[in-house]
């Protein structure tokens, strides 16, 4: 072997956060450049070739979305006016810090939906109190 031949260098390691393409598997750290789920190549080089952020941590913020969202419509929508206040109290806090935590996401790429909870609460928060403002007008 000639001393001025160059060794091959090591692949350079993935820093996280790094998902596979095919199958989602966690790259970072690996000393290959193939998943050892799927046994896709990729190239730590070129950002193409593997996911900056988990596609199941996404599901899982609109799953509870939407379980917070429905749970606030069907509650806003008896006919009781105590209860809609006394669910509204319950629900809105949890519905921020819901949208908190996916603000500060950094996976999160849509940031105005961490907005949208609090927001349509909001909004059947407002039509329950126009409810109660004409009541107390009649009267």
């Amino acid at each position: 072997m000639d001393q001025h031949e160059e060794q091959p260098l090591p692949p350079p390691t993935l820093k996280p956060p790094a998902y596979c393409l095919g199958c989602n598997y966690n790259l970072a750290h690996l000393s290959t450049t193939t998943c050892p789920e799927c046994g896709r190549s990729f190239d730590p080089t070129d950002y193409q070739t593997y996911n900056e952020y988990n596609p199941h941590r996404d599901t899982h913020y609109n799953r509870q979305f939407f379980f917070i969202l429905s749970i606030s419509i069907f509650f806003f929508i008896l006919p009781y006016p105590g209860l809609n206040t006394l669910i509204q109290f319950l629900i809105y806090p949890t519905a921020h810090t819901l949208a908190k935590k996916a603000y500060k996401d950094p996976t999160c790429k849509l940031k105005y939906f961490a907005f949208l909870p609090p927001i349509l609460i909001a909004l059947f928060a407002t039509r329950d109190f126009i409810w109660l403002y004409q009541y107390l007008m009649s009267n």
